[in-house]
């Protein structure tokens, strides 16, 4: 069975008062992003350290990072302005690997503050060096237990911010689900909490349609009803919005500059509309820290829609 039996009268009633209530505040928050335009952001930096050397000495820097510094969660500090990520390509890509493409997307059509790329470097054919701005600051996981109701407030105004401002995203290959990549052809989607840890990878979906028969009626759905248990079948209007895929608290950086910074956009694509939320909300489940409080749990369909009844 691809979801679960629906829920009882009370339960259902309860999470239908919710989602009004949730509607209600989200119309009025897009009510005054519309009025007022998207959260801004400061200049970016004019230039950087590294910007005079040639990418064989900038190779060579790269070569010099401890073996443990690759394996951190943050990526190593490869000069004073600059931090570098090594990154997997996927099958076919050529030229800049698909998580460069949808930063420097996010950096070219948003107001967004994300780290501008200085220079990518393709070590081989199966991994590239992504080098890029660093940010002084601490992970919004670290601020979050430290901040006041008002703070955390402010914070998911301007997530559901950036998050409306990902939706507008247009691209040639919006009706393609999965990363943004030269050409039509379709692409394996990684999304590592909604297909789960052990293959976060699937695909290639050349539709919306393939992409939601996969989760209705593929041997997968169970890693998805493990995360996100709910009781209708998933939605599938044939849209697809661009979205960041891991707004998790680890991915987004208060700066010393008052911004807050999104980062890691190894997961971007264009997915249906409730692969944000869903994400998020399995996000916080698996990662389960102190950080993930209610108030994290309250905001979370306020920043990405709650789109599907779940239990």
């Amino acid at each position: 069975m691809p979801w679960r039996l629906p829920q009882p009268p009370v339960e259902m009633i309860a999470e239908c008062i919710l989602t009004v209530f949730y509607t209600a505040v989200i119309a009025i928050a897009d009510i005054l992003l519309a009025c007022f335009g998207p959260i801004g952001r400061l200049p970016y930096r004019s230039s950087a350290d590294v910007d005079d050397k040639t990418d064989d000495e900038i190779v060579g820097l790269c070569q010099t990072v401890p073996v443990d510094e690759w394996e951190s969660h943050r990526p190593p500090r490869l000069t004073p302005d600059v931090v570098v990520k090594l990154v997997p390509k996927m099958d076919g890509e050529v030229g800049w690997p698909a998580e460069a493409l949808a930063q420097d997307l996010i950096k070219n059509r948003t107001n967004i503050p994300v780290p501008p790329i200085r220079r990518v470097l393709n070590v081989d054919i199966d991994e590239s060096f992504i080098v890029m701005d660093f940010i002084p600051g601490i992970t919004l996981a670290a601020a979050w237990p430290t901040m006041g109701l008002w703070q955390k407030l402010r914070i998911a105004f301007i997530l559901r911010s950036y998050v409306r401002q990902l939706w507008s995203i247009t691209h040639p290959r919006s009706q393609i689900p999965g990363p943004v990549l030269d050409g039509e052809q379709p692409a394996k989607c990684y999304a590592s909490r909604i297909f789960g840890p052990v293959r976060p990878i699937k695909g290639p979906f050349p539709t919306s349609a393939d992409l939601i028969r996969f989760f209705n009626k593929a041997m997968d759905r169970a890693t998805l009803a493990e995360g996100y248990p709910h009781w209708a079948p998933l939605p599938d209007d044939g849209t697809l919005i661009y979205s960041h895929i891991d707004l998790a608290l680890r991915n987004l950086i208060l700066g010393e500059d008052g911004q807050l910074w999104l980062i890691d956009f190894a997961t971007a694509g264009f997915y249906p509309t409730w692969f944000e939320y869903v994400n998020m909300v399995i996000d916080a489940k698996w990662e389960g820290g102190p950080e993930y409080d209610s108030i994290w749990w309250a905001i979370i369909p306020f920043v990405a829609d709650p789109v599907l009844p779940h239990i």
